[in-house]
């Protein structure tokens, strides 16, 4: 019988912590292949990885597959060489630690005009690899709220994301005493939202829960690193999940290429929502299209990508074409645009505004 492949696109920090959760995780059997641009962190990363799976004799190998050719479809052409039967996306175009490394006019801009303004930098990649890997279950890491919509419009197979809402549900989940918990909760709830009224939605069983911003207030304190690390659990549950192990019932964003995060339930290769009784996916889906404006860009019924008055008033005097959004045929050149608009900004001073902690949990 065939191994099933899983395949981790990407080096970064979330991809890290990913397969190290992949490794110490018990569940099927796995071959899990490390792609990415950075030759030696992939080496790394496999090793790493390896080791603790051994360690633990866990039945999950991993290998690193170096990508050394140029352009934008090396990663796509990389992954869909090992014919995977999952997909784990963390290789971003957006450097999410880049406002506390290495502040500048653009992250200047960013802060300005919210974290949705960076989409085509995460869908454009995502896109890429999606479309080389039909027959696989997709799961993205980047910015997937926003970019899992993106990709399901551009008729694109997405199972769902990780990170964001999985790493919220699992920071609320892991009370003690804690019954089990559907989160409805967008990438922008890392943070407290501006207004009460905005919060996410938690249920612990049917109950809701009336102090959800309570509660989330110790992952929220964690350091930026800190969170990232936990998105690794939950997205080795699902992954485990998808590779047959037992049936999980968790939060993720972008499950079935939706906007924001839902509770699911996911058994094998099918992925469900499981909202509470009473909540109709059409009124869940309105109000993770809202979540999105608010942070910054949202994929509108007509097929186009509109950006938050924030990011359009931002944008405006720099890349007025595409200030206020763009149609999703567009994605290439938008990213193009952006990233020259990014190079350009990198080489200007941040104006001297204490940088704001990165509001993603990607690579």
């Amino acid at each position: 019988m065939r191994t099933p492949t899983v395949v981790v696109a990407g080096t970064g920090a979330l991809a890290g912590t990913v397969c190290h959760a992949l490794a110490a995780r018990p569940g099927p059997p796995a071959r899990v292949v490390v792609v990415g641009r950075r030759t030696e962190a992939a080496g790394r990363l496999a090793r790493s990885a390896g080791e603790v799976s051994a360690a633990l004799r866990l039945p999950r190998s991993f290998t690193a597959h170096p990508v050394d050719t140029d352009g934008a479809t090396g990663m796509a052409d990389a992954v869909a060489s090992h014919r995977p039967d999952v997909v784990v996306q963390c290789a971003s175009w957006h450097y999410p630690w880049e406002a506390r490394e290495r502040p500048s006019a653009w992250t200047d801009l960013i802060r300005e005009a919210g974290f949705g303004a960076t989409l085509p930098l995460q869908a454009a990649p995502a896109a890429l690899v999606a479309a080389a890997v039909p027959g696989a279950a997709f799961v993205n890491g980047c910015l997937p709220d926003m970019a899992n919509p993106v990709l399901r419009g551009l008729g694109l197979p997405v199972f769902c994301g990780i990170g964001n809402a999985a790493t919220l549900w699992d920071g609320l989940a892991a009370r003690p005493g804690c019954g089990p918990i559907r989160l409805l909760a967008h990438h922008l709830h890392l943070h407290q939202p501006d207004s009460p009224a905005d919060e996410a939605l938690a249920w612990e069983g049917e109950r809701q829960v009336a102090d959800v911003g309570e509660r989330l207030r110790p992952l929220r304190s964690l350091p930026r690193a800190e969170l990232n690390d936990r998105a690794g659990g939950p997205a080795a549950l699902l992954v485990s999940a998808v590779l047959g192990d037992a049936e999980a019932r968790m939060s993720v964003p972008g499950p079935l290429g939706l906007p924001g995060g839902y509770p699911v339930v996911v058994s094998g290769p099918e992925i469900r929502l499981d909202l509470p009784a009473g909540m109709s996916e059409d009124v869940a889906v309105a109000w993770n299209h809202r979540m999105s404006v608010l942070d910054g860009a949202a994929v509108e019924a007509s097929g186009r990508v509109a950006a938050g008055p924030a990011a359009t008033l931002a944008l405006l005097p720099h890349l007025p074409r595409y200030a206020g959004g763009f149609d999703l045929d567009d994605l290439s050149a938008v990213a193009r645009a952006l990233t020259g608009l990014r190079d350009r900004l990198r080489r200007a001073p941040s104006a001297g505004t204490s940088p704001l902690p990165p509001r993603a949990v990607t690579t």
